[in-house]
């Protein structure tokens, strides 16, 4: 956890060392849109999110299908005790055919891979297309899921679990740590998690379905000493910030 949070806390450092008070929300559309590193990092970012979120969402498609194949997942639960308790003590003899309890087998598992093929299938294209019917909330939206339930199901759960499952075993300063962790992470996730939804209350009549956000030049730094604007006309004009 400790080198996570250092890898993150590196990495805000750095884009505020660039940007300064200047500094976006999101450093991806602050790169400048000319830079070969920005076709670098999109790629990178792509290659991150179709990896995580299938990891992400394989917990849920699990329970999920647990529930709407009960008979399968019992078998499956079955398997998985015998394989846990067998013992393999001497080479298995070569049987030469399957018999037709076997064959069946076979065929109700086949059958079952393709039902499970089409439900993920059919999550995933149901939130792409919601994503593509917000697209002009998009981003506000995004930020509400991930100060709330990214950060929940991310850091304080974990951590929460982690200190049940191991409390007799940590020391004392070890406890502290992890407890400052969580308190810290639901402070900073529930005041994220405010400013969100004060972002989608500001910004609802701008939101338009099927609609992208039109690009806009960023003009507001409330962070910025006066006159910043403009001594770095020049500077902050080669950025593609959109708000």
């Amino acid at each position: 956890m400790l080198l996570i949070s250092g890898f993150y806390v590196t990495l805000g450092a750095l884009g505020y060392a660039h940007f300064g008070c200047a500094s976006p929300s999101n450093l991806l559309l602050a790169m400048t849109h000319t830079s070969q590193r920005r076709r670098a990092a999109y790629i990178a970012m792509q290659m991150h999110i179709s990896i995580a979120f299938a990891v992400f969402l394989n917990p849920f498609f699990v329970t999920v299908e647990k529930t709407l194949f009960p008979i399968s997942a019992a078998k499956d639960d079955a398997a998985d005790a015998r394989d846990r308790d067998f013992a393999q003590i001497e080479t298995p003899k070569v049987v030469p055919g399957l018999d037709d309890a076997q064959t069946s087998a076979e065929g109700a598992k086949y059958s079952e891979t393709v039902r499970r093929y089409i439900f993920r299938t059919l999550i995933v294209a149901s939130q792409c297309f919601l994503a593509m019917l917000t697209q002009s909330s998009f981003s506000d939206v995004a930020d509400l899921a991930g100060a709330s339930v990214m950060n929940f199901c991310s850091v304080t759960l974990p951590l929460m679990l982690y200190y049940k499952l191991f409390k007799a075993e940590m020391s004392k300063p070890h406890k502290i740590l992890c407890w400052f962790v969580i308190v810290a992470s639901i402070l900073l996730g529930t005041y994220s998690t405010i400013q969100a939804i004060g972002r989608i209350f500001k910004n609802a009549s701008k939101y338009t379905l099927f609609a992208s956000t039109p690009p806009s030049k960023r003009t507001e730094y409330a962070y910025c000493p006066a006159g910043y604007t403009d001594r770095k006309a020049q500077w902050l004009d080669s950025f593609s910030l959109y708000y």
